[in-house]
């Protein structure tokens, strides 16, 4: 089935040529454009922009500062988050290592037996 392939096969690869895509050149020209506009500035306006800048970044820099600490505060200094209910909700429903009632009544497990998945982990070598 293996066909030797004759140099005529290509011939027609020799003529393309590479052209770069269309948005890649625009891309490289808008980046050419904003350097030259950087480079046709002055002195003065350089040190203007960098004012600028600084000025902004102390703006925020003081309003962080400002408001750093807007947690809602409950009795007792306990501070209040998102989720915080749900977290006291289930916090002594479950443990590590315990199944529920409503899982092992899920799975059919029994008494003394090992979960389904540590015969697994075992297989892998994770316990």
């Amino acid at each position: 089935m293996s066909q030797k392939l004759s140099k005529g096969n290509f011939r027609h690869l020799k003529n393309l040529e590479f052209r770069i895509p269309k948005q890649y050149m625009k891309a490289a020209l808008e980046r050419k454009n904003a350097l030259d506009k950087i480079q046709e500035q002055t002195f003065q306006q350089l040190a203007r922009n960098e004012i600028k800048v600084n000025q902004q970044e102390t703006l925020y820099e003081v309003r962080e500062e400002e408001y750093s600490d807007n947690n809602e505060y409950l009795p007792f200094g306990q501070v209040f988050y998102q989720g915080r209910l749900t977290e006291l909700k289930f916090k002594y429903d479950f443990t590590k290592g315990e199944l529920s009632d409503r899982l092992k009544h899920a799975i059919q497990y029994k008494e003394g037996e090992d979960a389904p998945w540590t015969h697994k982990m075992k297989i892998l070598g994770l316990e």
